[in-house]
């Protein structure tokens, strides 16, 4: 009897697994065959104390909760609204809340006021509300991007994908 149980709970886990795998493969490769921006990160609804939150918003901590970014290079950065994610995790304090991915991959919004962004370029919080920018200077980033995007005219705004990891990065460091 006790064999039985063991054999069991062996193809239990067997068939878990497979169907994790299975979830994983689905998410990964048949959704990319639709064209919709999604993220492939893991969000956390957050209550956001904007009137206006979008997908792409950069959302940064302040004194009375969370906020969309104002003002440039803001060293509060949260992470990044996103609509779609893989996956969320919602609780009952945050029914009201938005997705917000802290750390995987995510579109961004961003705009063209420090020039066209490369991939590999760092992105930052800029003065318009809720969007980013190529980082040119040491300070607070919202991560890396993965793509490059090109501006056709001055103020433009789009979005772009990247790797969500808010952190500060040092630009032109020299030792002596």
């Amino acid at each position: 009897m006790q064999n039985l149980k063991s054999k069991i709970l062996k193809y239990k886990k067997i068939i878990f697994l497979f169907s994790l795998f299975s979830f994983l493969f689905s998410l990964f490769y048949v959704s990319t065959a639709y064209a919709q921006l999604s993220s492939i990160g893991i969000a956390t609804y957050l209550k956001i104390n904007d009137s206006k939150v979008e997908d792409g918003d950069i959302i940064v901590a302040s004194e009375n909760g969370y906020k969309i970014s104002t003002k440039t290079y803001d060293p509060k950065i949260v992470g990044v609204v996103s609509t779609n994610p893989a996956i969320s995790i919602k609780s009952a304090e945050s029914k009201n809340g938005f997705p917000v991915v802290v750390n995987s991959t995510a579109y961004v919004k961003v705009t063209n006021l420090t020039g066209n962004i490369k991939k590999g370029d760092f992105i930052t919080s800029s003065s318009i509300p809720g969007t980013g920018m190529k980082a040119l200077d040491s300070g607070s980033v919202v991560g890396e991007a993965v793509e490059s995007v090109d501006f056709s005219k001055k103020g433009e705004i789009k979005q772009v994908e990247i790797t969500v990891n808010p952190h500060f990065a040092q630009f032109n460091l020299s030792i002596g």
